[in-house]
């Protein structure tokens, strides 16, 4: 095997690694379809349906496994196209370089009671 190995070229190489992950392939999925088929017969000699083997997903995730971000409010605006960015994640191509200050949305400030005189 080894000799004949030794023998290919990169070419040649390349046509039996094809052929022997396509032989694979096939050995695994008849390797698949066979367990499946055993799994169900023993499933149905015990009164079993694939369902009661293997529920849903949806049926036992009652809660997500991963938090939702909200979406944020806007931060920054690019007078020139109206673009807006909340400042998450990779900061847009015109703001590179440029003082993020400058682009701050100016959000309304809350007005403050006037002192009695």
């Amino acid at each position: 095997m080894t000799r004949f190995i030794d023998g290919l070229d990169a070419a040649g190489l390349t046509r039996v690694i094809k052929l022997a992950e396509a032989k694979r392939n096939d050995k695994l999925s008849e390797a698949r379809q066979a367990l499946i088929e055993r799994t169900r017969a023993e499933a149905e000699q015990l009164g079993l349906s694939m369902d009661d083997l293997f529920p849903s997903r949806q049926a036992t995730r009652t809660t997500p496994t991963g938090r939702q971000r909200k979406t944020a409010e806007p931060k920054y605006r690019n007078p020139e196209t109206g673009e807006t960015w909340a400042g998450r994640g990779r900061s847009p191509a015109w703001l590179e370089g440029k003082n993020r200050e400058d682009y701050l949305i100016n959000k309304a400030q809350p007005e403050l009671p006037e002192a009695a005189e």
